[in-house]
């Protein structure tokens, strides 16, 4: 067997899971350390993403099977974490510099959504080279047309929003249920389904005060005849307090309890689609290609991203925002 060289920075090559974790992770980067090891590519991986690359948690792949049994799976083998926005003039960037550079790494590929590629950016300016695919539950990329793991989510919280619906109706009762997306509404709106929710409520409207919603409710109850007692809201737009007023004013202007559900981080470990497994593995294959058939992107300040074009082919671009 040929001794592996780590001291060959062309051949080194690291892998962090980074940020707010989404379904297809695991497939993303089991199919990369497989495609860059038949390469010839010494792997590494960074435990809990950043903060683990701040902490030296940065170890070698000697068996490109070590995690193939999670290739299905939701979440992140590696783990992944929130850390602090990356700055070049930070100490903490600067730690995070020190230890890629002691295991002689030069090249990295992040999976993560906005704020991870974020990060990329500065480590590119570090003189790395950076690469990335879109992992988010968000499908918040302008670029691109699907982000791995959205599809996962939205599929889920179909199934989740039917159950509740049916719990409500037994009980002639309303359910308000606050979904996740950030600054974007696209999951909110792909989570719906063929259900027909009496309001949705996202950042693409006018933000409502208590006694609008409740007349809104009462509109479209008197002139729509089919409709499921759900009200689906997009996250970081209304508080718990609003809630809790929103609750209260339901009971006694419309005599009907309302239940409010926050699915949160039910959504991040959906079961993982066929769609995304395969988006996963695709997106790894084309950006392993890309890695080795250029030579051309060293120190150019650039970082290469994954994404799904809408005709629903994958290239790779660059990514400079």
């Amino acid at each position: 067997m040929n001794q592996v060289n780590f001291l060959n920075l062309d051949k080194n090559i690291l892998i962090i899971t980074s940020g707010g974790d989404a379904p297809g992770m695991n497939a993303s980067l089991i199919s990369l350390i497989h495609r860059l090891m038949n390469n010839n590519f010494n792997v590494f991986i960074g435990i809990e993403g950043l903060l683990g690359l701040y902490n030296n948690l940065i170890e070698p792949i000697k068996d490109k099977r070590v995690f193939d049994v999670y290739f299905n799976e939701q979440g992140t083998v590696i783990k992944t974490s929130r850390f602090i926005k990356l700055d070049i003039n930070d100490k903490k960037t600067q730690i995070i510099k020190d230890n890629l550079l002691s295991h002689n790494i030069q090249k990295i590929i992040i999976l993560g959504g906005q704020g991870s590629m974020q990060a990329g950016l500065v480590l590119t300016k570090m003189g790395f080279e950076v690469f990335g695919i879109l992992h988010t539950i968000d499908n918040d990329f302008s670029e691109t047309q699907m982000c791995i793991g959205a599809l996962s989510a939205a599929s889920f919280n179909q199934k989740l929003l039917k159950c509740l619906n049916y719990t409500a109706k037994a009980h002639c009762a309303f359910n308000l249920v606050e979904l996740m997306g950030r600054e974007c509404s696209w999951l909110v709106n792909n989570s719906v389904g063929k259900l027909k929710p009496i309001l949705m409520l996202t950042n693409q409207d006018n933000k409502y005060t208590v006694d609008e919603v409740i007349d809104l409710i009462k509109n479209k109850i008197n002139s729509i005849k089919e409709y499921d007692p759900l009200i689906i809201v997009q996250e970081l737009i209304y508080d718990q307090k609003w809630y809790e007023l929103l609750v209260k004013t339901f009971e006694q202007k419309l005599h009907k309890s309302l239940r409010i559900t926050i699915l949160n981080y039910l959504q991040r470990g959906a079961p993982v689609s066929d769609f995304d497994l395969q988006l996963a593995k695709d997106s790894a294959n084309v950006l392993v290609d890309f890695i080795v058939n250029q030579n051309d992107i060293k120190n150019t300040n650039n970082m290469y991203v994954v994404i799904n074009k809408f005709d629903n082919k994958l290239e790779v671009i660059k990514f400079n925002k």
